[in-house]
Formats: structure tokens, sequence, C-alpha cells
């Protein structure tokens, strides 16, 4: 069989379809996954969906398509959700990269119930992971209180579960944070008040954060994990 210029040069319309519906597949596919999985996007829009936190001394917050960059503050920069966000039964997931500083660049407030936490990484200069408050202690002195190193411009993985019965948080898929909430008073320091009722703030560093995202609990998770004690039958 001759070989046909004019048969190839008409075939690579067909073959652009082809590649067009394969990509859109893999795309929809993507997707797909993502619903089924029940995670939704907090999109980096500025006033629709973010705000400044206007702690006092913010530096300068910039929007893009993919992600948010805040700016060295004196000493806090910050961004708050301004949408509704579940006060209980949740987790919520983002990657976050300090670009300069040497302090605190994931100080992440969320609601517990009517009150609300923080989760710190790299807090008092740099080492200490825990949540701000338990039973009026802050992230560096109560039972979640851990240390850990963490490297500029390099994106990390933040992952934080409030569950009825523990606060669950990890980095990278290692679990540093596991708080059982019963019988603890959780709070907030009284500077991070500005980011509830949902939030994320860096103290003295810039920072970068993407691919926020939440999701509601499904009825398996939102289970306390303890068995109700079974009740004593009377005797006749």
């Amino acid at each position: 069989m001759r070989y046909s210029p004019l048969r190839s040069v008409a075939s690579l319309p067909r073959l652009a379809l082809f590649a067009c519906i394969f990509s859109l597949s893999a795309a929809l596919a993507v997707a797909d996954e993502a619903a089924s999985s029940g995670w939704i996007d907090l999109k980096l829009q500025r006033d629709t969906v973010w705000e400044p936190c206007n702690f006092g001394g913010d530096g300068e917050v910039e929007f893009s398509e993919n992600q948010a960059v805040l700016e060295m503050g004196d000493p806090l920069t910050g961004i708050r959700l301004v949408k509704e966000f579940p006060k209980d039964g949740y987790e919520i997931q983002f990657e976050a990269s300090r670009l300069e500083g040497f302090d605190f660049f994931v100080g992440l407030t969320f609601p517990v119930a009517e009150s609300h936490c923080s989760l710190i990484l790299g807090g008092w200069s740099g080492a200490v992971i825990g949540l701000s408050n338990i039973n009026g202690a802050d992230a560096s002195n109560n039972p979640t209180t851990r240390e850990g190193d963490f490297d500029n411009n390099r994106w990390y993985r933040v992952r934080v579960r409030v569950a009825p019965d523990r606060i669950t948080a990890w980095v990278d898929d290692k679990q540093w944070v596991d708080q059982p909430r019963q019988g603890v008073e959780f709070g907030i320091r009284g500077e991070m008040d500005p980011s509830t009722p949902l939030g994320i703030a860096t103290y003295q560093c810039k920072v970068a954060y993407r691919k926020i995202q939440y999701r509601r609990l499904n009825s398996g998770e939102v289970k306390p994990s303890h068995k109700p004690q079974p009740t004593e039958s009377k005797s006749k």
C-alpha cells in the first residue's frame, strides 16, 4: 500500500478530536473522584470567599487563581473565610509554604462546636506544633505540644479533623495531634480573634497557601469512638 501524504493530513483533525475527548474524559474523572470523596474547594477569591483578617500591622495579601501569598506582618497577617462553614463534624486540608521568616507559618483557627481552636505549626521561633488553647494553655505548654522542623520554600500538606470525640491533625500524612474533646475546654489566644470563625494566619513570615478544601464527615466518622456502658438489668 502506497503512503499518501494527503490521507495523513486528513487524519490529523480526527486525531486531535480524539485527544480532546480523552483529555475531557480524564478531567471529568478527576472531578467525579473529588465529588465522590465529598471535598469542597474554598477558592482563593478575595471578598467573595476570603478577606484579610486586619489584625493591625498586617502585611499585604495577594490572591491569584491558584494561591494566596501573605507578606510578613508586624506581627500577624491572615485571611478569614466569609462564607458559611460547619461548626463540627468536618475535615479541612490545604498546602502551605513558608517563603521567608522562621516563626509559625500556619495558624489555622477553626470552629469546635460553639468555640474555636488554633493549630500552630512552627511557633515559638519555628519548632512548636500544637493546639491553642487547651484548658487555657496555648500550644507551647499543653498536652498537644510537639516539636518539629519545617523548611522554607517547601510545600506542606496540612489536614485537621474535628470529630465529635476528638481533634486530629496531620502534616504530610504524619499525625501530630490527637486530642480527645471530652472534659476539655477549647479556645484561642486573644490576638487570633480576627481570624474566626475560620482563618489562616502567619507570624512574621511570608507564606503561600493553596488547595484549601473541606468536607463533612460521614455517618461512620462522626460516631464517638467510646461505646456506651450497658445498663444493668433489674432483678425480678
